[in-house]
């Protein structure tokens, strides 16, 4: 795990390549301010008066309350209604985007144009909407929210049309742009999202998961992009491709601009100023719209909790052919090495959840088969275990003998062995085994909202964090102990006292661990005991019918 964890912390800076440079010199956000520019020596994101104190229209759906600010067309703030902010305050949904400065975290679209097109960038443009607020009513299945700007110079007219359905965090998005020009308009279009350093801002979410920029595209199928890897004024990370999508990711949720409408797009990260991150996606070749004609950009956000099939589904695609495809969003919902194992782990524990209807009870469940389908493993080592315990006054025996002669106790020891049938190697298959598990559960449990604020009984309140009062790791520790009255002893005496202070070593780091972790591993232990402790007595009532 902190293997991993440096992994993440040092990942490599990729280069930008000359396709994707030629572009943007060919039409620079920075040509006429309206995008933040990666390479100019002045960056510039949404101000805050605008971010706070600019009109706002607001949409309600079933699972969504989302502000879009007039000033850009673009979304500001997303409250999840399904999901609470905290167990405290179980009434306030949680803020997945914000137009708070101190957490900042805003969806930014627009269109760029050549030197001296008309300019439809984010911070220029201010929209008109017909309605001031927008309700999903009863039987209705979405909602469409058109706004429009009009170029004072042109006349030219760009709409941004954003579709909210019922019970998705699936948005569709549409920027039309009717040209009123003598002449063609040339440009491109961008989405980005732009968050501040959750750690910066004091709103660290997730501590143990990653929290960032992230992307897929091309031949990066995921890339994460850590915020401490991103410096400002350096170049931007770049990668050109056709189907993808750019993403911030957190524990739980994510939002992320998808481009799946079969034209090539191209992925910038950066780091802008005030300890800032921009994630964006932009088209990586120019449109040309003729003078009197039109011209729609079609993409889609996702802002929501990290749920695979919502996330699939967001993903899916058409190619001309007819064939379907999926963009992979669901890469964002990160387990880690073990992740087939993990995804595994989940569908067994909603399937139990849909029986007992409590998180808790599953994993317990969930244990439980675990080690039933790892038995025929485990009892391998466990019988091996047993052996070596019946064996240790025998090996002490040997350690009398021959004194100091450690080549020869070694030869009477591996010769015992080899008479007694015993792989003192054996009693490592139960531990090996279930390291995997471990891991495979950790992240699950780290990582899928279905157990987040999930309670249990009595006082866990919530399986997804630590035990308020510590009594589930002290349990474990007990268990521990008990289990390892079980195992042989070592035959070194220094040996065996430091594995004594094992258990209280495991307890101490399961403190901070989830419930939901403790929870599995007591679980796990107590059916070590009682499997270990059936074992021993057969093999106990084997030998006596043997000697007698």
């Amino acid at each position: 795990m902190v293997f991993s964890k440096w992994q993440t912390a040092n990942l490599p800076v990729a280069p930008q390549t000359a396709e994707t440079a030629q572009v943007s010199q060919s039409i620079s956000p920075a040509a006429d301010g309206s995008v933040p520019a990666v390479n100019a020596p002045e960056t510039s994101v949404i101000p805050n008066a605008m971010a706070t104190q600019a009109k706002t229209i607001t949409v309600e759906t079933d699972v969504l309350s989302i502000n879009i600010t007039l000033a850009g067309g673009d979304i500001s703030d997303v409250k999840l209604l399904k999901y609470s902010e905290s167990l405290e305050n179980k009434d306030v949904p949680f803020a997945l985007l914000s137009s708070n400065p101190s957490r900042l975290f805003v969806s930014q679209t627009g269109l760029i144009g050549a030197t001296g097109q008309a300019n439809f960038s984010h911070n220029v443009t201010t929209f008109n909407a017909e309605k001031e607020h927008y309700v999903l009513a009863d039987g209705q299945d979405s909602i469409i929210v058109p706004m429009t700007y009009v170029d004072p110079d042109t006349g030219s007219i760009l709409t941004k049309t954003y579709e909210f359905k019922r019970g998705s965090y699936d948005i569709g998005f549409t920027q039309k742009l009717t040209n009123n020009a003598s002449t063609p308009w040339v440009g491109l279009n961008y989405l980005q999202l732009v968050q501040k350093d959750p750690k910066a801002s004091g709103h660290m979410v997730g501590a143990s998961s990653y929290t960032g920029p992230v992307f897929s595209m091309g031949d990066e199928t995921y890339k994460k992009v850590p915020f401490d890897k991103l410096a400002e004024k350096a170049p931007a990370i770049k990668q050109d491709g056709t189907y993808g999508w750019v993403a911030m990711i957190q524990q739980y949720f994510t939002s992320a601009w998808l481009g799946l409408d079969g034209s090539a797009h191209t992925v910038e990260v950066a780091k802008l100023p005030g300890d800032i991150a921009m994630v964006r996606l932009m088209g990586s070749t120019t449109v040309s719209v003729p003078a009197g004609a039109t011209y729609e950009f079609k993409n889609s956000l996702y802002s929501g909790p990290k749920i695979k099939k919502n996330l699939v589904a967001a993903g899916e695609y058409q190619l001309a052919d007819g064939k379907e495809g999926n963009a992979k969003l669901e890469l964002t919902l990160d387990y880690g090495w073990f992740s087939p194992i993990s995804a595994l782990m989940l569908i067994v524990l909603e399937f139990f959840h849909g029986f007992v209807n409590n998180w808790g009870w599953s994993i317990i469940l969930l244990t439980f088969t675990v080690k039933l389908v790892l038995y025929p493993f485990s009892e391998k080592g466990y019988r091996s275990m047993a052996k070596m315990r019946h064996l240790a006054p025998e090996m002490q025996r040997l350690k009398e003998l021959y004194g100091s002669d450690k080549q020869k106790i070694g030869q009477e020891t591996i010769a015992l062995y080899r008479k007694e049938k015993v792989n003192p190697m054996g009693g490592c298959w139960p531990m090996l085994i279930q390291i995997p598990i471990f891991i495979s559960l950790f992240w699950m449990l780290q990582e899928s909202v279905q157990l987040r604020q999930a309670p249990w009984i009595l006082w866990i309140h919530d399986l997804a964090i630590m035990d308020p009062y510590f009594i589930l790791p002290i349990i474990m520790c007990g268990t521990m102990f008990v289990q390892q009255m079980f195992n042989p002893p070592p035959p070194d005496p220094m040996q065996a006292k430091i594995m004594k202070f094992m258990p209280l070593v495991f307890g101490f780091m399961f403190l901070w661990f989830a419930s939901g972790i403790v929870l599995y591993w007591i679980v796990n232990n107590l059916l070590t005991i009682l499997q270990q402790w059936l074992i021993n007595r057969r093999i106990e009532a084997a030998e006596k019918k043997a000697k007698a």
